[in-house]
């Protein structure tokens, strides 16, 4: 049988294991809405840029080219997010 001593000796090691934990959580939760701010702000950005080049287009072919040149860097982007979340996780 446990003495009190022990009891509580387990206790504080417990209650150090959630709250170190917790903490751990929080700070994922903290890292993870930070890079979402930062993803939000980029694509915000990255939107009205394209925006204001597709209204400058002077014809199709450059249109095309504006829509094309757009993908490779979502792709890129999808990636990055795609490795950092993992390294929260």
């Amino acid at each position: 049988m446990l003495t009190a001593e022990q009891l509580m000796v387990a206790h504080k090691a417990n209650m150090e294991t959630i709250f170190g934990l917790t903490q751990k959580a929080f700070d994922g939760l903290e890292r993870l809405v930070e890079l979402n701010l930062q993803v939000t702000k980029a694509a915000l950005s990255d939107s009205a840029n394209h925006s204001q080049a597709v209204m400058g287009a002077k014809d199709v072919q450059e249109l095309l080219a504006l829509q094309a040149a757009l993908m490779q860097p979502l792709a890129e982007k999808a990636s990055t997010y795609s490795r950092q979340l993992y390294e929260i996780a």
